[in-house]
């Protein structure tokens, strides 16, 4: 199983991700084609801006070696970027990608939550 130009995948990540997460008003998911490939983003939605709140964008792309997945933090407690490559032969490769972003979201909320608290 491979997407050479990755387009199926996005397109079904994009569909599973944003059904999962439509109950979730603080996140937003979005189709992105920039003309050479389509990626998927997921971030936090636009908040009354203060420079430490805590945000993230998180960017899935992919191709024949698999789905890169490139995590970022920003504001309050925020860590180091992170990149992640679920390989094309993984027999479940979107259920991956999916188990991962939904890892990241619960990661970034308990962030949320640690900054209410302060």
């Amino acid at each position: 199983m491979g997407y050479p130009d990755g387009e199926p995948l996005m397109r079904s990540l994009f569909s599973r991700l944003r059904a999962e997460l439509r109950p979730d008003d603080s996140i937003e998911v979005s189709l992105v084609d920039n003309g050479a490939f389509l990626s998927v983003k997921v971030r936090t939605k636009r908040q009354p801006f203060e420079d430490d709140f805590p945000r993230f964008r998180l960017l899935i792309w992919g191709g024949a070696a698999g789905a890169n997945l490139s995590h970022r933090q920003k504001g309050y407690a925020s860590g180091e970027w992170q990149r992640q490559l679920v390989r094309s032969d993984d027999p479940d490769i979107e259920g991956t990608v999916v188990e991962i972003v939904m890892r990241c979201i619960r990661t970034e909320r308990k962030r949320l939550m640690a900054y209410r608290q302060r």
